[in-house]
Parts: C-alpha cells; sequence; structure tokens
C-alpha cells in the first residue's frame, strides 16, 4: 500500500491517490494509534489521457520528467472537505500536462459516502507543461495552487493561480 498524502483529523487518518485514470481512491484508518481499522473507497473522477513524453525545454532534446498522475504537493483539509492536485494529460491533447485540482467531500467516511465536490484544470495553453504542482488553502477559504511550467520556447519558471472563493 502506498500512502501518497496523510490528513489526521480526530481519530480517522486520511490518504488519497489515483487508482487508475477515472478513479481517486481515499483511505481511512480510525483508531491509528489503538485498535486501528482500515477503509477504502473509489472515487469516480474525470479521466485522463496517458503519460506524455515529458516537458520540453529551450535548448535541449532532454525532455523534464512530467511526474504524470501523481498526487503531489500537500494535500490539505478544511470543513470536512479534503483538497489535492497532480498533472494529468488531457483527453483533448494527450502530449502535454496540465495542473488538476480536486475537493473532496469527506462525508463523514467510513461512516459517510465520499464523493468529489468539485475539480478544475490549470491549463497554460497549446505547447505547454504544467508540472509538480502544490495546493494550500487559509482560514478565509482561499485556496492556490502552485506548479511550475515549461515549453520548448520558456524555461521552467514557477507559477501560481488563486481558486477563487465562489469555489469554496
Amino acid at each position: 500500500l502506498e500512502f501518497r498524502r496523510v490528513l489526521f483529523r480526530s481519530d480517522v487518518a486520511y490518504s488519497v491517490n489515483m487508482s487508475d485514470a477515472t478513479n481517486i481512491t481515499l483511505n481511512a484508518i480510525t483508531n491509528a494509534l489503538g485498535a486501528r481499522a482500515f477503509f477504502t473507497t473509489n472515487i469516480p473522477a474525470p479521466s485522463y489521457g496517458p503519460a506524455p513524453l515529458g516537458a520540453p525545454q529551450p535548448g535541449t532534446t532532454v525532455r523534464l520528467h512530467p511526474a504524470h498522475n501523481v498526487v503531489m504537493g500537500n494535500a490539505f483539509w478544511r470543513d470536512g472537505e479534503l483538497w489535492f492536485c497532480n498533472n494529468v494529460s488531457p483527453t483533448n491533447d494527450p502530449l502535454r500536462t496540465v495542473t488538476r485540482w480536486y475537493r473532496l467531500d469527506v462525508g463523514g467516511f467510513p461512516n459517510g459516502k465520499a464523493s468529489l465536490a468539485e475539480w478544475g484544470d490549470l491549463d497554460g495553453g497549446a505547447n505547454t507543461w504544467h508540472n509538480h504542482p502544490a495546493i494550500g488553502g487559509n482560514a478565509r477559504g482561499d485556496v492556490c495552487v502552485a506548479y511550475t511550467q515549461s515549453s520548448s520556447n520558456q524555461f521552467t519558471s514557477i507559477r501560481a493561480s488563486k481558486i477563487g472563493r465562489a469555489h469554496v
């Protein structure tokens, strides 16, 4: 079992990872320091394309590893919701990567039903690749995703995008 991000809430520890191109796996361990029990559920998610070749960069034919479909960054918890992000290949352009963020409504899992509340793609446009995203939020409800962006004519640079309060 590979845990990507683990968050502890009360007597439950949560972990999230992508099990395949159409499912998020949410794991829960109850009473982690005592007589623990392990639970898992798959949550349908938007599909994505196959792993791309990697992100180009100016002046070389060496491509940057895309870290495709790996839950990255620092997942965070707010008000019963688990936020996380990864890189995916858009189904309409599978040779490059975009940053995808997710908001899971944990729904009291394992005693309740978890669901995908919202998701979105941050896309730099044609001929751009996003890599290595991280997500974070604050008590005011602001959410920010940081990531790198590159292309055949742009060196890797750090970018950030705010996900508006309308989403929270």
